[in-house]
């Protein structure tokens, strides 16, 4: 029995494939002084083993920086990266946005991989605007969009959470998110070297207390996402 299990795991995994798609993420910010854009590459992974015990042997991963925009006033904008919702953006993105067709026939409901390889030949550029991401950011939507974050390096534990529909309320007067870009790369994840902003975001992690960014529902992971070993 336990030969057999031993070769179900190992024959088995060997087979599987894991999936994955890499893009350039931007988001951009109005400013008084105009449009300001940051971007990194991402890349999302779907990770496959054999089904074990009730999983389903699926696993989302996602690796690199999370984007950051630096406002005339110094503070820095993050589009969060999550697990799950990173790994589904390019997909939800390219639906909502029609770039597709083959894609946006939902009837056809094409698995992940096959969308995926159809974005990476394709390569369209993505413009989703802020307005139709703050509809699908709503609670009840089940968005696929990332999460805004804000420091102000200045005081690490300002840091708060920007919702796209009022992002004037947290940005202040003049700023506003107007959207995001996907631009579908070759190019290896933002992960060779530490971004600059790491030392504000570490030390707001760390000025938190016990909980660290705990309140928000954050973690480093959430800017920082690097693929074990």
């Amino acid at each position: 029995v336990g030969l057999l299990l031993i070769t179900y795991l190992v024959v088995g995994n060997l087979l599987l494939r894991n999936r994955h798609i890499r893009y350039e993420l931007t988001i951009k910010v109005r400013t008084p002084d105009g449009i300001r854009r940051g971007s990194s590459i991402i890349q999302a992974t779907i990770e496959r083993s054999m089904p074990f015990w009730g999983d389903n042997g699926i696993r989302h991963r996602v690796t690199g920086n999370a984007p950051a925009v630096e406002l005339p006033d110094g503070r820095l904008v993050f589009a969060l990266l999550w697990g799950s919702a990173s790994v589904s953006l390019p997909e939800v993105a390219a639906r909502d946005t029609n770039v597709l067709p083959a894609v946006t026939d939902w009837r056809r409901n094409k698995p992940t991989s096959v969308i995926w390889s159809q974005l990476k030949a394709k390569r369209p550029l993505i413009n989703v605007d802020e307005a139709f991401i703050a509809l699908r950011t709503r609670p009840s939507a089940g968005s696929g969009y990332p999460t805004i974050a804000i420091v102000d390096p200045a005081d690490a534990k300002s840091i708060q959470l920007v919702d796209w529909a009022n992002s004037e309320d947290v940005l202040g007067s003049g700023f506003s998110l107007t959207g995001l870009e996907l631009r579908f790369v070759n190019a290896p994840p933002d992960t060779a070297l530490d971004p600059p902003w790491l030392p504000t975001v570490s030390r707001a992690h760390d000025d938190l207390g016990p909980s660290g960014l705990g309140r928000l529902g954050v973690t480093l992971a959430n800017f920082v996402a690097r693929r074990a070993g």
